[in-house]
């Protein structure tokens, strides 16, 4: 009985020795597939790593760079034909604010006008507007006009700017854009001295428009807000401008 067991463990044993062969030949192969795999991720990261450190500078000057506060800007009713002109070079005829950098280049200096400041470069650009005024270049001083409200956001005289950008679309018989000009000035600077005659120029040009009932409702609005104002008294939509 003991032969008989011990021939049959005899003969099963090569078998256990093929199992155990195999398993180890398995455990190889899984072995060598997750060290191919942990090396592609390395080779992977180590790319990553290598592209940050490239960046690394680019990123440092970025985060370095200071904070640029843009000015409100004006809201400006730009229509097909319409262009700005060059900036104009500074004047010499305005009291100048005393700067709060020693090194400020003349280019940089400002200007108490009217409770706000404006920049040299922006009064030379108004008063270029109003000499193609005067001479009645109305085409030429649309264009100057526009330029200031939209390169000098801040000038403290922007209503005016608005008022006599009116005038010249008024004169030249462009009664919408004369419209639009004066209802903005009309709701954006309600303490302006100009505005009696934005209200009067604006009852005008409801009527070149044949919209009459707009144009005697602002006369009437005209007429209780600034009774002694000169503009209160109707005037005729003449092809003069308003001084």
């Amino acid at each position: 009985m003991r032969l008989s067991a011990l021939l049959l463990i005899v003969s099963y044993c090569p078998l256990f020795t093929g199992c155990a062969s195999h398993a180890r030949d398995r455990t190889a192969d899984d072995l060598k597939t997750e060290l191919h795999r942990v090396r592609a991720e390395q080779s992977r990261l180590q790319a990553r790593l290598e592209a940050l450190e490239t960046s690394k500078p680019a990123l440092a000057s970025i985060s370095s760079e200071p904070r640029v506060v843009r000015p409100r800007l004006d809201v400006v009713v730009l229509r097909p034909g319409d262009s700005v002109v060059p900036e104009a070079t500074a004047p010499e005829s305005l009291t100048e604010e005393p700067s709060l950098h020693p090194h400020a280049s003349s280019k940089s200096k400002r200007f108490h006008v009217g409770g706000r400041t404006t920049s040299d470069a922006a009064q030379q650009a108004y008063q270029r507007a109003a000499e193609l005024m005067a001479k009645k270049q109305y085409a030429e001083a649309c264009d100057a006009w526009t330029g200031v409200l939209v390169r000098y956001p801040e000038f403290a005289q922007n209503d005016e700017v608005l008022y006599q950008l009116a005038e010249c679309y008024f004169f030249r018989s462009d009664w919408a854009r004369a419209q639009d000009q004066l209802e903005g000035l009309i709701a954006r600077f309600p303490r302006s001295k100009r505005l009696p005659d934005a209200l009067s120029r604006l009852a005008a040009t409801y009527q070149q428009r044949g919209q009459e009932a707009q144009a005697q409702e602002t006369l009437t609005q005209l007429r209780s807000s600034f009774p002694h104002h000169a503009a209160a008294r109707v005037r005729s939509a003449s092809k003069e401008p308003t001084p």
